[in-house]
Parts: C-alpha cells; sequence; structure tokens
C-alpha cells in the first residue's frame, strides 16, 4: 500500500508540456513510478497499443522508425530473455521472410534518456 503524508505541493504551471495518449502515458507513469519507489500503473483495460502518439494543437502523429524488416525482428527479439529468443529464432524462418524491405514500424518505447 503507497501512502503520502504532509502538505501537497502544486507546481505553477504543467510539468510535462505535451499532452501524452494511449501507450506513452502508461509508460510516463511507470517510469515515474519506478523513480518513486511506488508501485506501477495497472495495465489491462486498455490493450490496444499502436505505439507512441503525440499531440500538437489539432494535429495527432504516431512515431515510427524506419527500418528494415530484419533489423526489425532482431530490435524486438532483443526485449525477450535469452531463451525465449532461441524459441522464436528457431520458429522463424526467415527465408521466407523479405528481409531486405523496409517500412515504418511503430515505436513503443521512449529512449533510455528521455
Amino acid at each position: 500500500m503507497v501512502k503520502t503524508e504532509g502538505d501537497y505541493i502544486s507546481p505553477k504551471s504543467i510539468i510535462v508540456d505535451t499532452p501524452l495518449m494511449g501507450h506513452e502515458c502508461i509508460e510516463l507513469q511507470r517510469r515515474l513510478a519506478l523513480s518513486l519507489d511506488l508501485p506501477p500503473p495497472e495495465t489491462g483495460r486498455c490493450n490496444i497499443h499502436c505505439g507512441i502518439i503525440v499531440r500538437d494543437g489539432n494535429d495527432i502523429f504516431q512515431l515510427a522508425e524506419y527500418c528494415t524488416v530484419e533489423q526489425r525482428i532482431d530490435e524486438q527479439l532483443h526485449h525477450l530473455p535469452p531463451s525465449k529468443i532461441e524459441l522464436f529464432n528457431s520458429k522463424i524462418d526467415r527465408q521466407h521472410i523479405q528481409n531486405h524491405r523496409s517500412g515504418y514500424f511503430p515505436l513503443y518505447n521512449f529512449p533510455a534518456d528521455a
């Protein structure tokens, strides 16, 4: 259980100047909770993630990276435990994947320095 005591301090201006929506909002809350030694936010109510979305005024942008299919597969496998990487590598028939084809892929994680 988490409990706070004492007077609350309200900032005179907003801390994050860009409105966040969807997955990036949960990721930011998770990182903030981790840095403050608080439990992570509950997830599961909205399990459709389409990557990081940024809103600028009336415009909404989805962040994406441009890379080859092979680079994207390797990047995604990098986030798995070693035992799972071996399992997926044994199941993936890379000969049938157009490895050198490039495309835009959604970003789901903030950079480490964000």
